[in-house]
């Protein structure tokens, strides 16, 4: 049962009627103004639930909000989230052109002896899908009873790299000048408030000082991050973050960040970011049908929670390996994705939206407040490694001068066996070494 909530009191609603509501009218549910009355059917509604259904239709904003909140309570545990809980979404049309291809074994460069042990190492750690991907083919691949390729499931964090990837996009279409612009540019409310002169490249470096590095959701419904993930209104939900620092000052995986940067593509090409995110990237890359999730007028929460298929990512890893090019087209300028693998300022393990690797020879960097990247015990054996990272170790490594993409699908390892996240690619990357 889901229980909704307006300003006189509170309805108990099925929440079956969440679903079935989504399934007939989709996002049109959250956008258009009131649905017609249904026809007169040939048994009459239980009054109660056209109670229920007239509730909704009048408080669809509430309704999605709080659906998601109380789905939140009902599974505290952060990971695995129910499918319930990327509910409402938008489609990204796609434009697969079949399976990414399988190696042979005659072709394979990656041992059997040392993806078995990726393998051996991973899966008790929660993992549910491992894939080797070299130069655009799989090698390797193993998947959990239930999984298997082709599915649409989530990548929550990968989602923060796509606006990344459109504001290179947008810069090479000349809609977006410079990252160093300042964000005043584009969001107007911020037009004569000091946030405005935060720059494009502080929030890409999560640098932007901007209070949301507590993301326990502590305060209840009306805080600012239980807002901004789950709450009805992102624009005005991402607007409402107060500014607690100097930009450039500290650094901190802040969701709020990525959610500005969204807004900023979507103002700078007067675009929806699913259409922009479709045309411009997506289906050039050969990508499926994605979704994303959306707040009450539909606007896309460019945090988190895109649904997909992972061959999807790997093509996005190799577009990055491939410096933006694609089947030999330009899709992202490779200035921009040169300059997206650049160490910033604050973080050596951090780029433009994109997590870079502990380079080897040299110590791990850490702060007072501990380290700067995820937890990893040891440095990658390549000085070119750069990852995409979801909750729960979900990872995409990336390493341009060995043409290798690695996918890691899954959830929280146990606490008794830990997690390092240069393990995987160190026991494919010593194979390959050595050859």
């Amino acid at each position: 049962m889901i229980r909704l909530r307006d300003s006189s009191a509170p309805i108990r609603v099925a929440s079956g009627l969440a679903i079935l509501l989504l399934a007939a009218g989709g996002l049109a549910l959250a956008q258009a103004p009131s649905a017609q009355p249904p026809a007169a059917a040939a048994v009459p509604l239980d009054p109660q639930v056209a109670e229920k259904i007239r509730w909704v239709r009048e408080n669809r904003e509430a309704f999605f909000f709080w659906s998601r909140y109380e789905d939140l309570l009902a599974n505290p545990q952060e990971f695995p989230k129910p499918p319930s809980f990327y509910n409402p979404n938008v489609l990204v049309e796609g434009q697969q052109k079949g399976e990414l291809p399988r190696a042979t074994a005659a072709q394979r460069r990656i041992s059997q002896a040392s993806w078995q042990k990726a393998v051996d190492w991973a899966f008790p750690r929660n993992t549910y899908a491992l894939i080797a991907m070299r130069g655009g083919v799989i090698e390797h691949e193993k998947w959990a009873d239930g999984y298997f390729p082709g599915q649409m499931l989530p990548v929550r964090s990968f989602t923060k790299t796509l606006p990344s990837l459109l504001i290179g996009i947008a810069i090479g279409e000349g809609k977006i000048r410079s990252i160093d612009e300042p964000v005043s540019n584009y969001l107007g409310e911020w037009q004569d408030d000091p946030r405005g002169k935060i720059t494009i490249r502080q929030f890409l470096t999560m640098s932007s000082g901007l209070a949301g590095l507590d993301r326990t959701r502590s305060g209840g419904p009306e805080s600012f991050v239980t807002q901004l993930t789950d709450g009805a209104d992102v624009y005005q939900a991402a607007l409402a973050f107060p500014k607690v620092a100097e930009p450039d000052t500290a650094f901190g995986l802040n969701q709020v960040d990525s959610q500005i940067l969204g807004m900023v593509v979507e103002r700078a090409t007067g675009r929806a970011f699913a259409d922009y995110l479709s045309e411009k990237l997506w289906r050039r890359i050969g990508a499926g049908t994605a979704t994303l999730n959306v707040d009450a007028k539909g606007r896309a929460r460019t945090l988190c929670c895109t649904r997909s298929a992972l061959s999807d990512w790997l093509r996005v890893g190799q577009l990055i390996a491939q410096q933006g090019r694609w089947n030999g087209e330009q899709v992202v300028p490779a200035a921009y994705i040169a300059e997206m693998l650049k160490p910033s300022r604050l973080n050596p393990y951090k780029g433009l939206h994109i997590w870079l690797g502990w380079k080897p020879g040299t110590p791990e960097v850490t702060r007072s407040g501990g380290p700067l990247q995820m937890p990893t015990k040891n440095p990658y054996l390549v000085d070119d490694i750069a990852y995409l990272m979801g909750g729960g170790f979900m990872t995409v490594w990336i390493s341009p001068k060995t043409d290798l993409v690695v996918l890691r699908w899954g959830f929280e390892p146990p606490k008794e066996l830990g997690w390092d996240n240069s393990a995987i690619p160190n026991f494919l990357l010593a194979d390959l070494l050595n050859k």
